[in-house]
């Protein structure tokens, strides 16, 4: 295939995707004013460097193949844990000194008592806890929420807060005529920034309990992504490198191609249902999304949703996988090295 990037701030006027770092041209000049390539980045330096120059000098892209890219069973492309990892740290080292100019930071874990496959879900065992506790401890362990708040039309699930002395996490009564599946969360959310933003400044983490695979570092990449992009909004996608097909009066057509000429607007995207941030000034305006709105793309095992019960099985089941897994490698750790 032929990619190629549409032209900076002619057409592309949302830097949230780097230039290609193989092939870069850079003022000596500019690179020794930005303190040079990390050493402590062992992936994603290309990303690293362009985080550095956008926000204070001008590029420019290319429009025409410059390089070959052969794709083989051992390119770092094919290691996307390091990649998304490295990028996680570069979003973190980037926007770290912005964090006080945009608190609070605040995740909300909505329940309800109905209207999931199962009723009081929020409650449902999952390993050694429940999916609500999975949750809250998720949010718990980032070092950078203000506040971690579960709303729901139950106060039931104020028995499961009590187990927990982190003065960051509370309830919120949330009508039950809000909780209906055709209702927008919005309003909810609103509410609760409201009472802890009344100036509606900060910044809040939708976290869903129906996405056990979730990470801390996940939900601090949503908020570090917001701010290293000066956006409005972000969500958590997964790229689709599968034709997608439409019917039409003579048939199925692609809506996209997976070879030819491409350009990064012909990439799709699929709406993970695993996280979302927003800016509180937008809840306002009864939308999670604002006029920009950045992505940041997730691992199969992070976006896992739960909405069946079989799905819930499942996600039991690689739960039980992974702490095998954990606790065969920790007795034996040459595991690890070994392809099966």
């Amino acid at each position: 295939s032929h990619e190629q990037r549409q032209r900076l701030y002619e057409k592309n006027h949302i830097i949230d995707m780097p230039p290609h770092g193989a092939c870069t041209l850079i003022r000596s000049s500019i690179l020794r004013d930005i303190g040079g390539y990390p050493e402590h980045i062992n992936a994603q330096d290309g990303f690293f460097v362009w985080s550095k120059v956008y926000p204070r000098y001008k590029a420019a892209n290319v429009n025409l193949p410059l390089f070959y890219y052969r794709r083989h069973d051992t390119n770092l492309t094919n290691v996307s844990s390091r990649i998304l990892e490295a990028r996680r740290q570069i979003k973190r080292d980037t926007s770290i000194i912005s964090l006080d100019q945009a608190r609070p930071f605040i995740a909300v874990i909505p329940c309800r008592r109905y209207y999931d496959f199962a009723p009081n879900l929020w409650g449902h065992p999952f390993g050694d806890t429940t999916l609500l506790e999975r949750s809250i401890q998720t949010c718990l362990d980032s070092s950078i929420l203000d506040h971690i708040v579960v709303t729901s039309d139950t106060a039931e699930v104020q028995t499961i807060l009590e187990r927990y002395q982190d003065p960051r996490l509370s309830f919120f009564l949330r009508d039950t005529k809000e909780t209906i599946r055709t209702r927008s969360i919005v309003p909810s959310l609103e509410a609760v920034a409201l009472h802890i933003d009344p100036r509606m400044q900060g910044i809040t983490v939708l976290v869903k309990l129906q996405t056990p695979f979730l990470t801390t570092d996940t939900i601090e990449e949503s908020i570090f992504t917001v701010l290293m992009n000066n956006a409005d909004s972000a969500v958590g996608v997964q790229q689709l490198d599968r034709v997608v097909l439409r019917r039409s009066p003579h048939g199925l057509i692609p809506i996209n191609e997976t070879s030819g000429i491409r350009t990064d607007f012909d990439t799709l995207y699929v709406e993970s249902r695993t996280i979302q941030v927003t800016k509180n000034s937008n809840l306002i305006r009864g939308t999670m999304h604002g006029p920009v709105t950045v992505h940041l793309i997730l691992d199969d095992r992070e976006c896992y949703f739960i909405d069946s019960q079989q799905h819930l099985l499942i996600a039991e089941a690689l739960e039980k996988a992974s702490d095998l897994h954990e606790r065969t490698a920790h007795q034996d750790p040459t595991l690890e090295a070994r392809p099966d």
